[in-house]
């Protein structure tokens, strides 16, 4: 009998256990299930067939393929990009789809514009080559042989140079490797035969060695003549040191040989040293020890990593220590090359072996004698003013053709000798290079050139003559001088970018009308006066809230510059017509690189070349001499140029070729226009800043002048008046040039 059970009383009994709860059962009995794990399975055979098969490759790479990478800082570099540009011989048809480069980068060298011509009239100074691009390429090298080609460029960049790492890869089979030898060996060969009958220059670039252009045609030995028997003096002692390394090695005396040729400009000596390394069949390798990131390890490094048959050239060594004293804007000082760390790269424990090295300088006085010690500079050669051995020997080398019977060099060389070029008494002098400008000018007139003789006197005469009008500038000075009371000539300030000018502040701002750049093919002088003159006809400057300012181009080693020697570049100029040499203090000198000297008070004394340098005391009385200001700054002394191409002419135009000197010259700039401000000059006569004796190249300093002038700091009414005295004697082009860049301008 059942009893029935109470509803409230019934109870559910848990599951016995979590899996019972899923019921794990059915979940795999699902097909959804089913399906999804043998996807999963299928994905990880699949991942581990991929892995497999990715280090099956690479281990089948290994065994059977081998490759060689070559660094962009590694000279193969560019030999092999040469040699895998060159033409190929004609291939089959699958050879040539498998071989087709797709990715090409050019590489252009162009010789120098030629003004005035554009188009298809310039179309033959510029070459263009193809070369792979970056990215993957397969070349053939031999019937059967092929190798791939990977170009890669680095996202980082090289910390001396700013330009991108680069590296190519070579790849071939195993079976194949011996290609690699032949390849390279090949791509030397090519070099060698692309170089054959020109002189290699290299140039230091970050921490390597970088040739600077293309190679340069031979100049012969013969086209250089020297005083009699200086020239055979110094080939014989080189090419007797050549052949004597064994001697050397035997007597345990290190393989090196040093030069030094000093003298004044013209003379030839860098002309010399270009003829010798043809004649040698050697490269040459210039340091510029005033560059920027030079020091005494990279010194030493250089020197003992230069190329095989190159000599090493270092110019101006008199100059190689300005720049020492005060560290750029940036907080970089330059140059950091220490006297005892060039000692040391020449003869030291760091000096390298097999070395010639040749030392330039027109100032030995300037020189410490540590430095031209023997076993440092092992042999020394004045090579100075020409002689009349020298001017025969150059006449007959321009005109031996129709002068047969040399009647027109003894008519050449009498004249000259009347006009005391070649007498100790006279004490005239002339330079090879003056002698050469006089041929190069008549080249296939001898007559005209014996009927010019007469100019070479004039300029010895003329240089003899500014040096008698430096000596009476420093002896009427103090006269003058002392009848201007409120006149301190020799006050002056050395000033720093940034430390004593800095930024200027836009609500100092005086907010004149903008004013219109004028350019003038005038003496800076003359300029300030005509600005002057505007304004008040009897206007002396001695007003300081008025008085212009001009810019003096100046030397940063010498005050004054060659002045008292007769030399005439724009400070010299200057210097013979005014009171400015008086606070030209040695003491200041060799300044910065971001330094210049700024003097309030300078007197115009004398009226300019053109006009004979008089005197304008006392026909003008003291108290109405001129007066102007003076911003004395340095130039970049003979950078680095190179070439770069003119858009849509076809031609090229001189450049910095380092980036490092062009914000340098830019910062130059900022220093001068700083100067003029913070001192309180609203009317400024500027220049080209070294366009003439230091070699900067032109158009793009007159566009540095643009880009700086129209940044925020100069902007707002700075200025009244602005003119570029761009004194244009020799009809170079500099005036055309900053007239067209700069003429105009609102600022």
């Amino acid at each position: 009998m059942q009893v029935p059970m109470d509803p409230a009383s019934k109870t559910t009994q848990p599951p016995s256990s979590f899996v019972d709860g899923l019921n794990f059962n059915s979940v795999l009995e699902s097909p959804v299930f089913a399906g999804g794990l043998g996807l999963a399975a299928l994905g990880s055979a699949a991942a581990l067939a991929r892995r497999g098969a990715i280090q099956g490759v690479r281990l089948l790479r290994r065994q059977l393929l081998v490759n060689v990478e070559i660094s962009k800082n590694d000279a193969s570099y560019k030999w092999l990009l040469a040699y895998l540009s060159r033409p190929r011989e004609a291939q089959g048809f699958l050879a040539t789809r498998l071989t087709r480069i797709r990715q090409l980068s050019v590489k252009t060298t162009t010789r120098s514009f030629v003004p005035g011509k554009a188009g298809e009239e310039n179309l033959g100074h510029a070459h263009f080559s193809l070369v792979p691009g970056y990215g993957s390429h397969i070349v053939r090298h031999a019937p059967g042989v092929y190798i791939m080609v990977e170009r890669e460029k680095s996202s980082t960049a090289e910390m001396a140079t700013g330009e991108p790492h680069e590296t190519m890869t070579l790849t071939t089979l195993w079976a194949h490797r011996h290609v690699f030898e032949e390849i390279f060996g090949d791509a030397h060969s090519m070099m060698a035969r692309a170089t054959e009958g020109k002189t290699v220059v290299y140039t230091v670039r970050g921490f390597n060695w970088e040739q600077l252009g293309e190679p340069r045609r031979k100049r012969p030995l013969g086209s250089v003549i020297l005083d009699e028997g200086v020239k055979e003096g110094i080939v014989g002692d080189v090419k007797d040191f050549i052949a004597r390394q064994e001697w050397y090695a035997e007597r345990g005396i290190p393989y090196r040989r040093g030069y030094l040729l000093f003298g004044p400009p013209g003379g030839g000596k860098s002309s010399f040293i270009h003829a010798l390394a043809g004649e040698l069949n050697f490269a040459i390798a210039t340091i510029n020890l005033s560059e920027r990131g030079m020091a005494d390890d990279k010194l030493a490094m250089m020197m003992q990593k230069l190329p095989t048959r190159t000599i090493v050239l270092l110019e101006d060594a008199d100059a190689a220590f300005v720049n020492r004293k005060q560290k750029d804007g940036d907080g970089y000082s330059g140059s950091t090359v220490t006297f005892s760390g060039l000692l040391n790269a020449l003869d030291g424990l760091s000096a390298g072996e097999e070395r010639i090295a040749f030392l330039t300088t027109n100032h030995i006085e300037r020189l410490d004698p540590a430095l031209i010690r023997p076993g440092r500079v092992d042999m020394i050669v004045r090579i100075g003013e020409a002689s009349r051995f020298q001017a025969g020997e150059m006449f007959s080398r321009f005109y031996g053709d129709v002068d047969e019977d040399g009647s027109g060099k003894e008519r050449f060389l009498k004249k000259l000798d009347a006009l005391g070029l070649f007498d100790e008494k006279v004490q005239r002098r002339t330079s090879a290079a003056a002698i050469q400008g006089l041929f190069l000018f008549h080249k296939n007139d001898m007559e005209g050139a014996i009927a010019m003789a007469e100019v070479l006197g004039q300029w010895s005469a003329a240089k003899q003559a500014l040096a008698g009008v430096a000596t009476e500038t420093k002896t009427v000075l103090p006269f003058i001088l002392k009848d201007l009371p409120n006149i301190h000539a020799d006050a002056s300030e050395l000033l720093s970018l940034d430390k004593d000018l800095p930024p200027l502040k836009s609500e100092d701002c005086p907010r004149h009308d903008k004013a219109i750049v004028k350019v003038v093919n005038e003496d800076t002088l003359n300029a300030a006066l005509s600005m002057m003159a505007f304004d008040n006809l009897k206007a002396t400057g001695k007003d300081q809230v008025t008085r212009v300012a001009v810019l003096n181009l100046a030397s940063d080693t010498s005050p004054g510059g060659g002045w008292l020697n007769g030399a005439m570049a724009q400070e010299e100029a200057l210097c013979y017509r005014s009171s400015l040499s008086l606070s030209l203090h040695k003491k200041y000198y060799p300044w910065g690189p971001l330094q210049g000297v700024y003097t309030r008070d300078v007197v115009i004394i004398r009226s300019s070349t053109d006009n004979g340098h008089k005197l304008l005391a006392p026909n003008i009385p003291a108290s109405d001499l001129p007066v102007v200001s003076v911003l004395s700054v340095a130039a970049i002394r003979r950078p680095k140029v190179s070439d770069a191409q003119v858009l849509g002419s076809g031609g090229s135009r001189k450049v910095f070729a380092g980036r490092e000197d062009r914000e340098l010259t830019k910062k130059k700039m900022r220093l001068i226009l700083r100067m003029a401000s913070l001192r309180a000059h609203d009317r400024l006569v500027l220049g080209a800043l070294g366009c003439g004796a230091f070699r900067n190249p032109v158009e793009e300093v007159a566009d540095l002048w643009k880009e700086v002038l129209e940044e925020a700091e100069f902007g707002g009414g700075w200025w009244r008046e602005m003119v570029f005295a761009v004194f244009d004697r020799k009809n170079e082009g500099n005036f055309e040039v900053f007239e067209t860049v700069l003429g105009g301008l609102k600022i």
